[in-house]
């Protein structure tokens, strides 16, 4: 059985008063709704079972047709939906989860071993449902986890939503939630970047070839005359995982929201935990920047220069920054992993207070995290992402930098990422800052 961290319990509340106590915040009003009555659909059908079990195959006909997940207005809540996931199920014995990080809705649902929500049998039929009141913004991926008895379970897409996010690693691959109000992703599947990959292969300082992937904005030329600004992603984001920095790039710069640069992705060096990832801004720094001036045309300004990444990579991206102002001027973390601390260190939230500390660099800042990226586990130690953000905002405002902060209302995934990368582009490099 699964352990299920709960709040309210003793252990959770003492490990959340390392944050400074209270419970996490999810989005106001948001809500895991049990019952058939929660949805006026549902609610309609359980009805009609009573008087007719031929009500299911109508049913079923009618939501090929609607499509999935069922969205209907919430009166009572402006500005939120109710929002019913469906799926019909082969057998009675089946067990059916809604295998997405969205579950932080309901606290009880955060088992260690991975957020797990049941969706309701109505009545003895094959529907299975689950009805959540979410706001209008919100986007999240999603898929449902089926168990049956003596078999592993599996997680499969939702086959009656035609949203599905084509990530290009085929494990990301979801059905995708999105109500009228969240951001547009104008590039999502594109099909085709503008302008061109190169691969290299660079030596770091222990003489370990690492590869950096450099994308060129269509036009691009190298010269004296041209010097082009330049992020620094980690983590390599842009290829063979979720998020397409190039189609986004391409973008932008059609749109006129940002100018022409360079990309330069780079993985980190799992092994630089143990140093603080001293060897991870070596890299960056001492040589992937002057090769990307050598080669590329990059500026060798610090301000024409942003370092970029997700979860624990937004959280080193500031640590590079911290270290090397006068190479790296601006930051754009997303969902940082906050929480960290070094194996010998006593204290967790460990780069924040290296900033708290230090003499303010000029560097700007743009941070964004999930409202619902609420989840504590034996990794965090109840040090839940937007609750380390939220610290981390705080502690940079003290210190007076440039900072720009947003809470999504979304997920710890590329398929929100993607969005607030793109609005931290803009932030940072946008046409008002030339």
């Amino acid at each position: 059985m699964n352990s299920v961290v709960r709040f309210g319990t003793a252990a959770t509340t003492a490990a959340l008063t390392l944050l400074g106590g209270g419970a996490p915040v999810v989005a106001a009003q948001q809500a895991v709704l049990r019952g058939a009555e929660a949805s006026p659909i549902m609610s309609t059908l359980a009805a009609a079972l009573e008087r007719d079990e031929a009500a299911i195959a109508a049913f079923w006909r009618d939501i090929e047709r609607r499509g999935t997940p069922l969205i209907e207005p919430d009166t009572s809540h402006p500005g939120h939906s109710l929002v019913t996931f469906l799926h019909r199920a082969s057998s009675s014995d089946v067990e059916v989860e809604l295998a997405s990080n969205i579950v932080a809705l309901d606290a009880n649902a955060m088992a260690l071993s991975g957020p797990r929500l049941p969706l309701e049998r109505l009545g003895g039929s094959e529907v299975r449902f689950l009805t959540l009141r979410l706001r209008n913004d919100v986007r999240a991926p999603y898929r449902f986890r089926i168990t049956r008895p003596g078999v592993e379970s599996e997680q499969l897409i939702d086959p009656l939503n035609p949203a599905i996010w084509e990530a290009e690693q085929p494990a990301l691959r979801a059905s995708i939630v999105e109500l009228p109000g969240a951001p547009d992703q104008p590039w999502r599947g594109a099909g085709a970047e503008r302008g061109d990959w190169d691969e290299l292969s660079l030596p770091d300082a222990a003489g370990v070839e690492r590869t950096v992937y450099v994308y060129k904005p269509p036009g691009w030329r190298a010269g004296p005359d041209q010097r082009y600004r330049a992020l620094v992603g980690l983590g390599a984001f842009g290829t063979g995982i979720g998020m397409r920095v190039d189609w986004m790039a391409d973008h932008l710069v059609s749109e006129g929201a940002i100018p022409p640069m360079v990309f330069l992705l780079v993985d980190l060096d799992a092994a630089s935990e143990a140093s603080r990832y001293a060897s991870t801004d070596s890299f960056v720094v001492d040589v992937v920047l002057p090769h990307a001036r050598a080669h590329y045309g990059v500026s060798a300004r610090a301000e024409d220069i942003a370092i970029s990444g997700t979860s624990r990579r937004g959280m080193v991206a500031a640590l590079v920054a911290l270290r090397r102002p006068g190479a790296v001027g601006n930051v754009i973390s997303l969902s940082g992993s906050y929480y960290w601390k070094p194996a010998d260190e006593p204290a967790w939230v460990w780069v924040p207070a290296q900033f708290a500390r230090a003499v303010r660099r000029p560097v700007r800042f743009y941070l964004a995290a999930g409202e619902l990226e609420t989840f504590v586990s034996p990794g965090n130690r109840g040090h839940h992402l937007v609750g380390t953000n939220r610290h981390f905002r705080d502690v940079l405002r003290a210190r007076g930098y440039d900072l720009h902060y947003v809470e999504f209302n979304g997920v710890h995934s590329e398929l929100n990422w993607q969005d607030w990368l793109a609005d931290g582009l803009v932030h940072v490099f946008g046409r008002r800052t030339r």
